[in-house]
């Protein structure tokens, strides 16, 4: 009987380019670091930081430090204090959020990957009498490690006791952004815009439904930007956020229990978690549900061992996309590694970084304290890369951007590694399709243009030059013989007629 074979052999590369990392590196607590460019995050051990509660950073696209504070003092990437930012802001390390970093619109530079000016919104401890205030950073000072402007430090924002948070938002239009503070002993919300031409000090006012007890609590905002979540002990509050007017209207709100202190929203902004300092527990909230029942979804998704002083405090999504909680005086770092999911699914871990080392600075032990750093969404968001599939010779190789939010339009280079790429567009498609000469090391450039600004994306792929597979001749098999065939080694994936997946297959009769 002679038998007739037919099958498909494909390999398939699949390639990403990192281009963000604003969110990267962390400074926090007692003398604590962690560097998320790597997975896990690595310990960073050079931080010249403590603080009992807020701190912030920023780093570049590139994930290359800029510089972070704990609201009074600044420190550059060198981990010296910043020209005048030497102790005088007017933010405090005791308040929930001493600070959050805002970029400067219509300053982001395409070579160093970052902003040329920063604002950090100071929050002074509510029983303080500075409130919120705001000081630019002109990062092309001092070498380009920054400077804090004088002529435009401590400018007062709002309040003289304030709710100890801040959030920035992304404006709808994709280039500003919003600055939302709570009042104290009103419902008024306040939120400012930023623009190019700098913060405007009249505030969009919206009104929540609880004034709570106004001591602190952090402000956080979705990663889409179209929800804050305001923690103003003991109570909850999520809020719709429309991003191009600044108004916020309330969705739902609970009382989570006494010295509720921090929130954090799910990447995919379904899911908010909650936490008090006195309870282990971290509580979860379903935000897909219909408004009213929102707060019938609250429940316990994760509790810590923790026994020293204050037990679960803050929680910040970090680049990688889990959830992070600071555990107070202890070593290491709680985490919501899948926070997408409900209930205990979300997979909350009690030992989800160690933080055990000295630091080199300070040569005292590194710990947690109540205060992981603020970041806005926007810094934290999945990073755009290239995607390229069907690199072998002769194939139709295909390009695309794994985020296309916000962009404008996108140019395409590629050319022979080592040539050079071309000066004009090899293609201004989305989604480009070449069919490559010959095999070999290509080099690919993407060119990203968003609203504010031009991003590049660079990688490197290898087109495989994949031989003919060859089974031999038609065989004749007489009843009762087998044959095996070899497709050869080399590829991802084997069919044959069948539907086996091996890279052998055995004929028989």
């Amino acid at each position: 009987m002679r038998i007739s074979l037919v099958i498909v052999i494909v390999l398939f590369i699949n390639s990403l380019a990192i281009a963000q990392g604003e969110g990267n590196n962390w400074y926090f607590g007692s003398y604590a670091g962690l560097s998320f460019s790597t997975d896990p995050p690595t310990l960073l051990n050079d931080g010249h930081l403590t603080t009992g509660e807020g701190c912030a950073s920023v780093s570049g696209k590139d994930g290359v430090l800029a510089f972070y504070t704990d609201g009074k003092f600044v420190y550059d990437a060198n981990h010296n204090i910043m020209a005048n930012g030497n102790g005088d802001l007017l933010g405090s390390p005791s308040s929930t959020q001493s600070a959050v970093i805002c970029p400067k619109p219509g300053t982001y530079n395409y070579n160093t990957k970052r902003y040329d000016a920063y604002f950090i919104i100071t929050i002074d401890v509510n029983t303080g009498g500075a409130g919120i205030r705001f000081s630019e950073v002109d990062m092309n000072l001092n070498g380009g490690l920054g400077d804090v402007v004088v002529s435009n430090k401590n400018i007062h924002l709002m309040g003289t006791s304030t709710t100890e948070g801040a959030g920035i938002a992304k404006h709808a239009n994709g280039c500003d952004f919003w600055i939302i503070g709570k009042e104290v002993g009103t419902t008024n919300v306040n939120v400012f815009s930023v623009t190019s031409s700098g913060v405007n000090l009249t505030p969009v006012v919206s009104s929540s439904l609880n004034i709570g007890d106004p001591r602190f609590g952090s402000i956080k905002v979705s990663p889409d930007n179209k929800l804050v979540g305001i923690v103003n002990n003991p109570s909850i509050e999520v809020f719709d956020f429309n991003n191009n007017t600044g108004i916020l209207t309330s969705k739902f709100s609970n009382n989570i229990g006494l010295n509720a202190y921090s929130a954090e929203f799910s990447t995919n902004n379904n899911i908010i978690y909650c936490t008090t300092l006195y309870d282990p527990n971290i509580y979860q909230f379903d935000l897909s549900l219909p408004n009213a029942s929102i707060p019938g979804s609250k429940q316990v998704v994760g509790t810590t061992s923790n026994t020293v002083g204050f037990k679960m405090c803050g929680l910040q999504l970090a680049p990688n996309g889990k959830i992070y909680a600071a555990l107070h005086g202890v070593t290491r770092l709680g985490v919501i590694n899948n926070p997408n999911i409900l209930g205990v699914g979300c997979g909350y871990n009690d030992n989800g970084v160690s933080l055990v080392g000295v630091n080199s600075f300070s040569g005292t032990a590194m710990s947690s304290t109540l205060g992981l750093p603020a970041f806005p969404s926007f810094f934290v968001t999945e990073p755009v890369g290239i995607q390229s599939s069907y690199l072998c010779y002769r194939d139709q190789t295909e390009f695309k951007l794994s985020d296309t939010t916000d962009m404008n339009n996108v140019d395409w280079f590629w050319s022979s590694v080592g040539t050079g790429l071309p000066s004009a567009p090899s293609s201004t498609a989305w989604e480009p399709t070449v069919p490559f000469a010959t095999p070999g090391d290509y080099a690919v450039l993407s060119v990203a243009y968003y609203p504010c600004f031009t991003d590049s994306i660079y990688d490197t792929i290898t087109i495989t030059n994949v031989n003919s597979v060859d089974l031999g001749n038609d065989t004749v098999l007489c009843y009762g013989n087998t044959l095996t065939l070899d497709a050869g080694a080399g590829y991802d994936y084997y069919t044959w007629h069948d539907g086996s997946t091996n890279q052998t297959f055995t004929a028989d009769t």
